[in-house]
């Protein structure tokens, strides 16, 4: 029950149910493409039939979220257990809703199952009704096509008329029956809004036996609500074997299956599919003989894939301005590292998106192809693009980016699932450009998915999307274990999340959240963009790395909260300060006009600048205590001169305290930057002091030279 409760928490977010409803969507347009591409003259027909199907879907998908049955098995990683499941309090314990988690994602598959399968049998008896037409050339085809899906005038009307006469039988039983009035008129109601189900299921009974089976498969397959086939089936059903072993496992993949179904779709628009066409295809883990019709859909599909796909490389790599800017930009996962990719975020930037360039030169909104079948097609030139705008290397190595593309476009897969921020861990830890240490990825996915047996996704999403109206940023959380998953909890509830501070980025601005999973609007940022352009972009502050010098204890400790949000934001703010209006002698222009490799050496010591103003806001000098300066070069100190050091400034500290704290008291200096500028001079000092105890000066050149040399 617990894994029932966990699945509906961890879907209950409106977004789970906006990408399951878009994907099946995207997925369906693509297949009715896929039809009339077969047979151009035939979409009209092809169409009508998708029409109604839908139709039918909807009135079915109704009942599923009104009673929980479904005509299709639905989503078979989504456990039904909480159907049977009644808990105590009735309408008014928020425990007895999470069952309609389930059945709103099932809903949607029925009706884009209705819809992709009543499509299906439209193409079929429209090319049964070409073929009869071959032997007999006075027959009307399109006539003949309507009468084998049974929707003729003549079928319609007697199919009506049976399903009134039963109606009118089911109507004499209810008036006879010894049930109050009020519950015959909800029968009579109940019946009445079954008719038009029945007349569906009735007309579906005119068709083949055939056409129902082929329709179904393929309808299922449409809205991935079927075991998985091929290799990737047979690693699904590996995972899925170890995961009945340890259930706890099914907390870091809950999706199999889905994923494995939707990768199994995807190849399908790549070129690969061609080489399933050579093989045969599958059917389960072995290889099988493709049907004359599945054939087609396939080869139909790699020829569609591959022509968007070189279309969308040409046009994402020549532009016809003179800004050499592309028709259109395509992004994978970006720098593939998470962290990093939060910056690119407050441009309007998005994985695995595209915008084109439009007539006055700039650049559309950003549109995600991201749960679609088109995620490999697309994401693979994606991956390329990151790859050339991001990482160093020599550009003319073309070969070595498009074969790193292939192996990041395997990674996509997992990003492809209804749990966006489980999927984001999941392909960061495969990602070899990610900053974070792997355990670091594993805790934060153990986090999120623990947070979902105690907090449903809704309520996360609601807060969040509130935040996003009102400008609220996203918080800081730290700590692991309990401290960590306490954190995640509480940052998205109001009033609770006031206790942690805000996400900061490496410019020192908030991050916002954007949870808009289709469309990401262009926001342009000079800054950001030099350093995309200089394959510049840097990942911000790791919190475990940084030490401050506590003047009390004479030893180093961990920052606090509000000292690694104060340092965050002055080391940000210095570094944006300086790109924007100039760094010693350069300007924005400067920087702009520089090769990547000195922009790289000259951000470098902007940076360094920047962490050691930074470090004065909170009342520290950073790495000064462990270096020296010796002859205009930076030397490093042995533990015997570092602990000698601290000693020196210690004293030095404990000894001007009070003095610096009465003279600078009506400055506008907070308590923290008067300690930097206190413990600023005592590292000076103590500077002083190691020269004086450990070097000696040279009489022939006047420098310092170890005094055991």
């Amino acid at each position: 029950m617990l894994t029932a409760i966990w699945y509906a928490n961890v879907l209950s977010g409106y977004n789970t149910q906006i990408v399951n409803f878009g994907s099946n969507a995207v997925n369906m347009v693509l297949l009715y493409s896929v039809a009339v591409a077969q047979n151009p003259k035939n979409a009209v027909f092809i169409s009508n039939g998708l029409i109604n199907g839908i139709k039918r879907g909807w009135l079915e998908g109704k009942d599923t979220f009104k009673t929980g049955y479904s005509p299709i098995k639905g989503k078979a990683e989504i456990p039904p257990l909480l159907e049977m499941i009644d808990f105590k309090g009735g309408k008014f314990n928020p425990a007895n809703y999470l069952k309609y988690v389930r059945r709103a994602m099932v809903a949607a598959d029925v009706v884009f199952f209705e819809g992709i399968k009543e499509m299906r049998a439209y193409q079929m008896a429209k090319m049964q009704a070409a073929k009869e037409g071959k032997s007999e050339p006075t027959l009307n085809q399109l006539n003949r096509a309507i009468e084998i899906v049974g929707r003729s005038d003549r079928q319609l009307e007697t199919i009506k008329n049976e399903v009134d006469l039963e109606n009118e039988k089911e109507f004499t039983k209810i008036e006879e029956s010894d049930l109050t009035e009020k519950e015959k008129a909800e029968l009579v109601k109940s019946v009445l809004g079954d008719r038009e189900r029945r007349i569906y299921d009735m007309v579906e009974q005119q068709r083949g036996i055939d056409m129902v089976q082929e329709t179904a498969e393929f309808a299922a397959e449409g809205t991935y609500n079927y075991p998985p086939k091929g290799l990737l089936g047979a690693v699904a059903s590996g995972i899925n074997a170890i995961i009945s072993k340890v259930p706890l496992l099914r907390l870091a993949v809950p999706f199999t299956n889905i994923i494995a179904n939707v990768a199994n779709e995807t190849i399908n628009y790549t070129p690969i599919a061609f080489t399933r066409l050579k093989k045969g295809g599958w059917t389960d883990f072995r290889r099988d003989e493709l049907t004359e019709q599945k054939r087609a859909d396939l080869l139909t599909k790699a020829i569609l894939g591959t022509t968007l796909m070189t279309t969308a490389m040409v046009l994402s790599q020549v532009g016809g301005d003179d800004d050499d800017k592309p028709y259109m930009e395509i992004t994978g996962n970006g720098t593939g590292d998470y962290a990093k990719n939060e910056i690119l975020k407050k441009e309007g930037w998005s994985p695995y998106s595209f915008r084109v360039k439009k007539m006055n030169g700039e650049y559309s909104d950003w549109y995600s192809f991201q749960y679609t079948p088109l995620i490999a097609t697309l994401g693979y030139i994606g991956h390329y693009n990151d790859l050339t705008k991001y990482k160093d290397g020599d550009e003319r190595d073309v070969i070595e980016k498009l074969s790193m593309a292939a192996g990041l476009t395997t990674l996509s897969f997992f990003q492809n699932t209804f749990l966006d921020n489980l999927g984001n861990v999941l392909a960061s830890v495969l990602d070899p450009r990610s900053s974070d240490k792997i355990v670091d990825k594993a805790i934060k996915g153990a986090i999120g998915a623990a947070k979902g047996v105690i907090l449903p996704n809704l309520i996360t999403q609601t807060t969040q999307e509130l935040e996003g109206i009102f400008d609220i940023p996203k918080k800081e959380i730290k700590g692991e274990g309990y401290r960590g998953l306490l954190g995640t909890v509480l940052q998205d509830i109001p009033y609770a999340r006031n206790i942690y501070y805000d996400k900061i980025n490496i410019l020192g601005d908030p991050i916002m959240y954007d949870l808009d999973k289709f469309h990401s609007k262009s926001k342009p940022d000079k800054i950001i963009s030099l350093l995309v352009d200089k394959k510049s972009v840097f990942a911000p502050i790791n919190r475990k790395a940084e030490k401050v010098y506590d003047m009390e204890t004479g030893e180093e400790r961990a920052l606090t909260d509000e000292e690694f949000y104060n340092y965050s934001v002055a080391k940000g703010q210095y570094i944006k300060n300086a790109l924007t209006n100039g760094y010693k002698d350069y300007k924005f222009e400067d920087f702009d006009k520089m090769s990547n490799g000195k922009f790289k050496k000259e951000l470098t010591k902007i940076k360094t600048k920047a962490t050691e103003e930074a470090r004065l806001t909170i009342g520290d000098v950073g790495k000064s205590l462990f270096t020296i300066e010796v002859n205009d070069e930076e030397e490093p100190l042995s533990i015997e001169q570092v602990l000698l050091r601290k000693g020196i400034v210690k004293k030095y500290v404990d000894e001007n305290k009070e003095a610096y704290y009465k003279e600078l008291k009506d400055s506008k200096l907070t308590k923290k930057q008067i300690e930097g500028k206190l413990l600023l001079d005592a590292v000076k000092v103590s500077g002083f002091d190691i020269l004086e105890k450990y070097y000696k000066v040279d009489r022939i050149n006047g420098e310092y030279i170890p005094k055991d040399k």
